[in-house]
């Protein structure tokens, strides 16, 4: 790739936009959107968030093509937006977009406050749940991977896995403490352990306790990261990730570009 199309810059992707917009699953995409979301309500996003981030700020992040003060300011905006709707449904559990964005919001305090840095690697071992959002986003506006595990994963391939990335906090269910309890001592890189779940071992973090102990202001971070970063089912050997998060490059400052090597 020539270094003239390989810089990340607003003259480029603008470029790129007419052919962009043509795409049929780009149409559709943007059909769904303005159905299910209303002219309104778009318009009053991207209004809000210049509000909250400031003009030149906005204006400084676009031109350089560096969005990582934005979107966390254009999260918010949309969260707000919709306020009182449902944002997440699961079981008895209700949560608006307004509670939704405070348990983020709250959730990524809270693993900043356990010392977590931008491209530190969180990992899930969760069942289904408002966990994994809750967790994707607040890992996004901090800068941190989210790592995606098996919860049928077996003890040595998720020690071999996990010594492999190198993550610092694990967060997973209740109801599997006694396996984690089983590696946790051959995984050196794990500093702290959050459980969901009323069952809380010594030594380890209640994941409802972080969140109502921590702030609910937008998180202090100048890094933006799609946190999702699953892992491979292991059919062909041990399972490995899935990186999403470096496809953020175009809005990230901390992802890498798609072309550099490894």
């Amino acid at each position: 790739m020539s270094e003239k199309l390989s810089e990340k810059s607003l003259a480029n992707v603008l470029r790129a936009l007419p052919d962009l917009l043509k795409m049929e699953q780009v149409q559709v995409m943007l059909d769904v959107i303005i159905q299910q979301w209303g002219i309104k309500n778009i318009l009053a996003m991207p209004i809000d968030a210049v509000r909250s981030t400031g003009l030149i700020n906005m204006i400084t992040s676009l031109l350089t093509f560096n969005l990582d003060k934005i979107l966390p300011n254009l999260l918010a905006s949309m969260w707000d937006v919709f306020g009182d709707r449902e944002a997440i449904i699961f079981g008895d559990k209700r949560f608006t977009f307004r509670e939704f964005k405070e348990r983020v919001f709250r959730l990524a305090n809270g693993l900043q406050s356990l010392g977590l840095k931008p491209k530190d690697k969180v990992v899930l071992m969760l069942y289904n749940g408002n966990e994994y959002p809750e967790c994707d986003f607040a890992n996004s506006l901090i800068g941190c991977i989210c790592m995606l595990t098996g919860v049928h994963m077996g003890e040595e391939e998720l020690i071999t896995v996990l010594n492999r990335e190198n993550p610092k906090v694990i967060i997973f269910d209740e109801g599997l403490i006694e396996k984690v309890n089983s590696v946790k001592d051959r995984i050196k890189s794990i500093e702290k352990f959050i459980v969901v779940g009323e069952n809380i071992p010594e030594n380890m973090i209640s994941y409802e306790d972080l969140i109502s102990r921590s702030s609910n202001e937008v998180p202090k971070s100048d890094a933006f990261i799609l946190a999702l970063n699953p892992l491979t089912s292991g059919t062909t050997g041990i399972s490995k990730s899935v990186n999403y998060y470096d496809f953020t490059y175009a809005i990230s400052s901390i992802a890498r570009p798609p072309y550099e090597k490894i």
